[in-house]
């Protein structure tokens, strides 16, 4: 195991760190570090790390396809193609959900006890995997 020395409020601290996965790592030994994000999930601590890497510039030749997207909340997907195609994908079902969130947010905010607020936790925390599955279906939807 190796240590991370990562900069808190409070000043540098060092953390040990499991490396049994470094051969996988050195795949990615030319690109760039960028930020860097700690997060704790159920006990266990995860650090993500950005990291970017320049690439050739394609040949507009080489393109098969021109797609436009603009997103949105009405509408998620606004997509154009070269072939004048336009794809709206609507966002009411959404809305719906992320309005039922808000609600039971407030609902729970209001009683501000100890289980409400435990409890708003894991509702965010369920928001949020869920907004990511959407983001992530369509982004697969696209490609």
């Amino acid at each position: 195991t190796g240590e991370y020395s990562i900069a808190t409020q409070q000043g540098r601290i060092k953390v040990p760190c499991d490396q049994s996965n470094l051969d996988y790592l050195q795949k990615f030994s030319d690109y760039k570090l960028g930020e860097a994000e700690l997060l704790e999930r159920k006990g266990k601590w995860y650090l993500y790390i950005s990291a970017s890497k320049d690439i050739e510039s394609v040949d507009a030749n080489q393109m098969k396809h021109v797609v436009g997207i603009d997103r949105g909340l009405r509408q998620l997907i606004t997509a154009y193609d070269e072939k004048g195609q336009t794809l709206f994908v609507s966002g009411q079902d959404v809305i719906k959900k992320r309005r039922h969130f808000k609600s039971l947010r407030s609902e729970l905010q209001s009683k501000n006890t100890k289980s409400s607020k435990k409890r708003l936790k894991k509702i965010e925390k369920r928001e949020n995997r869920w907004m990511a599955d959407v983001n992530h279906q369509l982004s697969k939807a696209l490609v």
